[in-house]
């Protein structure tokens, strides 16, 4: 499991715009999306810092360690070898959410 970020307080999650769930709006993303992040990571006593990326690259971030989550991606047996998903999801309205990091 990546425990970089419980050595420097710092949470990196990879977030790839999808409105309305995260945005980018004067320069600030926004969304229910980040929302979460941010009000999960207090929650640890993190702080998360939000790299934005295509989704693509968000992944491989994830899975090379550069960043230590991404939201809302599918669960599949291929992305089960590399990755952590919350289980069961969190959910809000009728989309899952479903948070991992590198194992």
């Amino acid at each position: 499991m990546n425990t970089a970020f419980a050595e420097n307080g710092k949470l990196n999650v990879a977030v790839f715009l999808e409105p309305p769930y995260v945005d980018l709006v004067a320069n600030k993303l926004i969304g229910e999306h980040i929302d979460i992040i941010n009000f999960s990571a207090k929650a640890i006593k993190l702080k998360p810092i939000f790299i934005q990326c295509p989704f693509v690259r968000c992944l491989a971030m994830v899975k090379s360690g550069q960043a230590d989550m991404i939201i809302v991606i599918g669960k599949s047996a291929v992305r089960e070898k590399d990755l952590i998903f919350l289980t069961p999801p969190h959910s809000i309205q009728h989309h899952l959410l479903r948070f991992f990091t590198l194992k």
